[in-house]
């Protein structure tokens, strides 16, 4: 199709004409009509009025639907999550090495004991943490070559979750290898022989996991002299409409955070119900970071760290959202160094409304999320949400329709009832973080204090 690229004088929206169509065989512009259409990923009806409305106590539903939605023909389906690569593991006993078997030239095969030997792949170039590469001087000897890591091929992975058989590349052949049990391995890259014409394994392949709709349903009542009586307070179905949606709001977003996934019988009506699961336990059981906080012996460097292990280690953005309950900013403001540090010049490490933590480019921007408050545990917790990697998926838009109760002979009036079926999912769960800030002081603070 055509493009006509033009000046921009026609307007806002009305830029690039003949891109799409909003008819098929016409060159008008891109509809909703025609985006329903030709994509999956929308914005239904409702979610520009929600967006618009930004109830307080539903920020995350809120966020969600302003991204889009994406439509789902079944109320249970699959999705799919692919996670990066592993690049370390550690040994889980001591590795100790002959110098004979040390020899570049001929090395022989070495079987290490690790944690997880999965992770690696036949060709990987591994470094050790805390050993150091030796290299020939030009004197003929072997010399330390600090910092340089010692490193190794890995050359087998047997079928043993539990080891490795690795080739050493930059140890030293006049002296025996000693290495301790728990040291840390870090995965470099492939290095193939100049012959090899078969690739490595996948490095990552995407994990289906399953995942229900739940029906959300509300409801409310006109009598018959409530539609029609004068009132000397103005209360209409409008109103009504607006507490009710409000309603259903809440219920869907304390769902979507709380919500744990099971397919249960209803005995008294003999059918299923089905529950979804909701971000923290989809959190947890994906492999997102629990990061333990005290306030008691909070300090600004603690903040530091959180921030560090909630990036650093994936591939997520570099500005993630924080929904936290009430008790986490007085925890974090508590902290003399905040205090201090609230504006130099045009650095700041919180601003006083307490809404952005920055640091070295990673950026958290925090929310007060009121519904953490009515469950006592919640208010010291922190949902740390990776916006690009949680999506609400819909089967059914919400929307409204009446029942005529008078013409049944059950109620002199109508009934409005609202209805949704969706869910949300977390597609990479390791770029998303728990912070759970816990009273006291940590409970290793004693023991570091009197060394």
């Amino acid at each position: 199709m055509p493009q006509t690229l033009t000046n921009g004088s026609e307007g806002v929206g009305q830029q690039g004409n003949g891109v799409f169509a909003a008819d098929k065989n016409a060159g008008s512009g891109l509809s909703a009509e025609l985006a329903r259409e030709v994509g999956n990923i929308l914005h239904d009806n409702i979610d520009d009025p929600v967006v618009k409305m930004a109830f307080a106590p539903v920020p995350i539903n809120t966020m969600m639907r302003a991204t889009g939605s994406k439509k789902i023909d079944s109320p249970r389906y699959k999705f799919y999550s692919v996670d990066m690569r592993v690049t370390e593991t550690s040994l889980s006993a001591s590795l100790s090495v002959n110098a004979n078997q040390l020899d570049r030239s001929i090395p022989d095969k070495v079987t290490a004991t690790v944690v997880n030997s999965f992770v690696c792949d036949e060709t990987d170039i591994i470094v050790f943490e805390g050993q150091h590469g030796y290299a020939k001087n030009k004197a003929g000897n072997y010399v330390d070559v600090y910092p340089t890591l010692l490193a190794a091929r890995v050359s087998a992975t047997p079928s043993s979750k539990t080891s490795l058989e690795l080739q050493f590349i930059n140890a030293n052949p006049s002296a025996a290898l000693t290495i301790p049990s728990g040291t840390k391995i870090y995965i470099l890259g492939h290095a193939a022989a100049e012959e090899d014409a078969s690739t490595t394994p996948w490095l990552s392949l995407p994990e289906p996991d399953e995942q229900y709709m739940q029906k959300f349903m509300v409801q409310s009542q006109f009598s018959e002299v409530f539609l029609k009586a004068a009132k000397e307070v103005q209360w209409t179905e409008k109103d009504v409409d607006e507490i009710i949606v409000q309603q259903l709001l809440e219920d869907i977003e304390k769902t979507f955070i709380f919500g744990v996934k099971s397919y249960t019988f209803d005995p008294t009506k003999k059918r299923h119900t089905q529950t979804c699961s909701g971000i923290i336990e989809q959190m947890i059981l994906g492999g997102s970071k629990v990061i333990d906080l005290y306030k008691g012996d909070l300090t600004f460097a603690d903040l530091l760290d959180a921030t560090n292990e909630t990036f650093i280690g994936n591939s997520g953005s570099n500005r993630r959202y924080v929904y936290a309950g009430c008790n986490v900013a007085p925890a974090i403001w508590g902290i003399k160094d905040v205090t201090k540090m609230v504006k130099i010049s045009d650095f700041k490490a919180f601003n006083y409304d307490f809404s952005q933590l920055s640091l070295l480019g990673y950026n958290l921007e925090f929310y007060h999320h009121p519904l953490f408050d009515k469950l006592t545990e919640y208010r010291n917790w922190a949902l740390v949400i990776d916006r690009k990697y949680l999506e609400i998926r819909i089967f059914r838009s919400m929307e409204d329709y009446n029942l005529e109760l008078k013409k049944t002979g059950v109620y002199d009036g109508k009934s409005r009832v609202w209805c949704e079926i969706s869910s949300p999912v977390l597609k990479y769960p390791k770029a998303h973080a728990i912070w759970i800030f816990h009273d006291g002081n940590r409970p290793d603070a004693e023991s570091d204090s009197s060394i």
